[in-house]
C-alpha cells in the first residue's frame, strides 16, 4: 500500500444485517471483509462461524439443514 488510505472501511468492513425470510428469520449476522478473506459470524449463537470465503470462493461447509433463527438448548 502506498499510504494513501483515508478510511479503514476502504480496506476492511464489518456489516450487521438481519435475516427476514424462511428458517432463518430473525437471525443477526456479522459480515466481515477485508477484501481476501470474508466471514459471516452468528450473532446469536457467540459468533459462530457460518461460512468463510477466500477470495470469493466459499471454503466452508454448509449442510442441507443450512442455518436456523431457532433457539436450540445446549445439551
Amino acid at each position: 500500500m502506498n499510504g494513501k488510505i483515508n478510511n479503514l472501511i476502504q480496506i476492511a468492513g464489518i456489516r450487521r444485517y438481519t435475516l427476514t425470510e424462511g428458517k432463518e428469520k430473525g437471525l443477526d449476522v456479522l459480515d466481515c471483509d477485508n477484501g481476501k478473506l470474508r466471514f459471516l459470524l452468528n450473532v446469536g449463537k457467540s459468533l459462530d462461524m457460518m461460512q468463510l470465503y477466500h477470495e470469493g470462493q466459499n471454503v466452508s461447509f454448509v449442510s442441507k439443514n443450512g442455518f436456523t433463527a431457532r433457539e436450540l438448548p445446549f445439551a
